[in-house]
């Protein structure tokens, strides 16, 4: 169930923040702070992404589960339909100066043809480092954020 924010409120968390208060608490299954804020969807479906696509919200969160490309491989598969969502960059998320806690990768939409070819950029963060020392309950989750 999504949240109903009052006129003028915005959901703007830090890269730091959305790593902190929702995917380490989602990973090691607390509440999250504002429950429904960011729900589950499959960001690579293309349903959803038509959904993403005509939203009129300029910022959406989504809890997703990666999928590996190969059974026993460590690359994830991006892809939606004929399209696929490209790596453009890779930053660490950090506690402080020495202690790495996650990555944000910031994604295009790439489908040469289209007319969303390259007009859609995603940010997905996951957990990384310290982070991963914490005891598992569910498969690591990722956000994605839809600009």
């Amino acid at each position: 169930m999504a949240i109903t924010f009052p006129v003028g409120f915005l959901f703007r968390p830090t890269d730091k923040e959305v790593i902190q208060h929702y995917l380490l608490k989602k990973q090691i299954g607390e509440e999250l702070p504002l429950n429904g804020v960011i729900q589950e969807r499959d960001v690579y479906s293309e349903e959803v992404l038509s959904e993403v696509f005509q939203s009129s919200e300029t910022h959406v969160y989504f809890f997703t589960q990666l999928k590996k490309k190969y059974l026993n491989g460590s690359n994830h598969d991006r892809t939606v339909g004929k399209a696929t969502w490209r790596s453009e960059s890779v930053d660490d998320i950090r506690l402080d100066e020495n202690t790495v806690i996650g990555k944000k990768r910031v994604l295009d939409y790439i489908n040469p043809g289209s007319v969303e070819h390259r007009d859609w950029s995603m940010k997905e963060y996951s957990l990384d480092g310290v982070m991963l020392e914490f005891p598992q309950t569910v498969s690591s989750p990722s956000i994605h954020v839809h600009i």
